[in-house]
């Protein structure tokens, strides 16, 4: 693993899950994956259901506050962040802090290099074509009942560098809802 790419990101939310502290990586992260207007300045103060895409990943995020804000128990589960030219497995945990604020961890356990995937690429414009991804795992929708890796995805819908991509729509699949 490259840990220049991906190191510990930390960061808070408070009762009301408002970004009021993050961590010294965050920025860097935001500039490396060509994100520079998620700059530390520019998140603060916002709630962080603002970044969360996709209802179906808020309602999973909300009930795992709910639980560890009343259990005063940490989450911890994995999760992927990946780029178009890395796939990252990280574990995030979720633990209560003093006055409903919430501490969020996120340790990279993987970094691989691989093909640009254009459909993850922020500097892609998307078309209307919807392509239907967990925000947990990083598998797409290739049919109802299955799951497929992004790249064996995008390969499969043919698309490569230089086509436009479709819009991501983000869910929780089935495996990662029972997890």
């Amino acid at each position: 693993m490259d840990s220049s790419l991906v190191s510990i990101c930390r960061y808070r939310v408070n009762a009301n899950d408002d970004l009021v502290w993050v961590g010294a990586s965050w920025s860097d992260f935001a500039q490396e994956n060509n994100a520079p207007h998620l700059s530390a300045e520019s998140v603060l103060g916002r709630s962080l259901w603002e970044f969360v895409v996709g209802e179906p990943t808020r309602r999973l995020y909300q009930a795992l506050h709910a639980h560890v804000r009343s259990t005063g128990t940490p989450a911890v589960l994995p999760v992927r962040c990946d780029s178009s030219t890395h796939r990252r497995d990280l574990q995030l945990t979720i633990s209560a802090q003093a006055a409903g604020q919430l501490l969020y961890e996120s340790v990279p356990v993987r970094d691989k290099l691989r093909g640009r995937i254009v459909c993850i690429d922020p500097g892609e414009r998307p078309t209307d074509a919807l392509l239907t991804v967990c925000s947990c795992c990083q598998l797409a929708m290739s049919s109802p009942n299955r799951w497929i890796e992004l790249d064996r995805a995008t390969a499969h819908l043919g698309l490569s560098v230089g086509q436009a991509p479709p819009r991501l729509q983000y869910v929780v699949c089935p495996q990662c809802a029972d997890a």
